[in-house]
């Protein structure tokens, strides 16, 4: 009786594995070679030490017309004194020292807004304190794909390798992830972004109120904010080496637990959350009739090649896939990370659904 569900299970995925893949694989990288300003918004709380690494990478980035803006949120280390210094020397840098925040309104929200209203230029560009533009061509490489209708460019952040196996998982996830917002928006509709490498105009942002309609929710400047105003005909991708910025993965499973618990927290409000529930419930269902049918039934060749081939095919295309988006995601580990992801990672998702309010920091 399980057979043949295994089998349609089976289907089910690798029909999945091929709508992510093929629009991925048929993208081509844009080269607009209009150089438009752009101001960089970083929202940074008790984030000294990162800001330390990351000024330096964005401030000589190898492009004409930028500038930067740095929102503190309530800082209590010596961020503002740094920057304070650092700004005489260095004319592209600002930087904002928030220490009050409306009651109702998210601090890292009310932060981002005050940047954006500051902001100079018409293209913003984000990123975390935490991350690292892979390249000093990074500013460029979202001003090469911008087009006469996008004002929305969505861009891809791997995290840093190491060698245990919560990183291994880390690896695997993000890049499942990538696949999955890259995908729908080249071919259907974008419904997240990552807030540590996108753009979109500050008149867009404007014309819609902002954040106002998430304003008091922890967590969404990047999902729910492409959620309401990202369409087909507005969203650009950027994947290639040089837009990338890669992030440093938490080290320990507390720590990812709580980053996770955050974002799967905001997506029980996007529009599209069904679809992503039966995929998911799908994956996991498969991965456990799997197991089942082999320690409790004869053994069936059939069943095992045929996974066994799946799990090949997603490793193959989950490489390409990488590459394709300008990093190398290394499959090794996709088997055990393909397992947690099906059986354990969905109780992550309920708990998060459970969970009236998480915290940002």
């Amino acid at each position: 009786m399980l057979i043949p569900v295994f089998y349609i299970l089976t289907g089910i995925q690798l029909i999945h594995l091929i709508r992510l893949f093929t629009p991925i694989s048929k993208h081509s990288v844009s080269n607009n070679p209009s150089r438009l300003p752009f101001t960089v918004i970083v929202a940074a709380k008790n984030e000294l030490s990162n800001l330390k690494e990351l000024l330096p990478l964005i401030l000589t980035q190898k492009y004409p017309d930028f500038e930067v803006i740095i929102a503190l949120d309530r800082c209590t280390d010596e961020s503002a004194a740094y920057l304070d210094k650092l700004r005489t020397r260095e004319p592209k840098l600002h930087y904002l020292d928030i220490q009050d925040v409306p009651a109702g309104f998210n601090g890292k929200k009310y932060a981002l807004t005050q940047a954006i209203n500051t902001a100079r230029h018409e293209w913003l560009l984000f990123t975390d304190a935490d991350c690292r533009p892979a390249s000093p061509y990074w500013i460029e490489s979202f001003a090469k794909s911008i087009t006469a209708n996008s004002s929305i460019l969505l861009g891809v952040s791997p995290y840093n390798q190491k060698s245990n196996l919560l990183n291994k998982f880390i690896q695997y996830e993000t890049t499942y992830t990538a696949m999955k917002y890259i995908s729908a928006a080249i071919s259907i509709n974008p419904f997240m972004a990552v807030g540590r490498n996108f753009a979109y105009k500050k008149s867009l942002f404007l014309s819609k109120n902002g954040y106002a309609p998430f304003e008091g929710v922890v967590g969404g400047d990047d999902d729910l904010f492409i959620q309401k105003y990202a369409n087909s005909d507005n969203t650009e991708v950027v994947i290639q080496e040089n837009g990338i910025t890669y992030s440093e993965p938490k080290n320990n499973l507390p720590d990812y637990l709580m980053q996770k618990t955050r974002h799967l927290h905001v997506g029980k409000l996007y529009k599209q959350k069904n679809v992503h529930i039966y995929w998911a419930t799908t994956h996991g269902l498969l991965w456990l009739c799997f197991i089942y049918l082999v320690l409790a039934q004869p053994i069936n060749i059939g069943v095992i090649s045929t996974f066994i081939l799946l799990i090949l095919i997603k490793g193959l295309i989950f490489n390409l896939s990488s590459r394709k988006m300008g990093y190398n995601y290394n499959p090794l580990y996709l088997p055990i990370s393909d397992l947690i992801y099906g059986v354990l990672y969905p109780f992550v998702g309920i708990r998060a659904l459970l969970l009236r309010k998480v915290k940002w920091k």
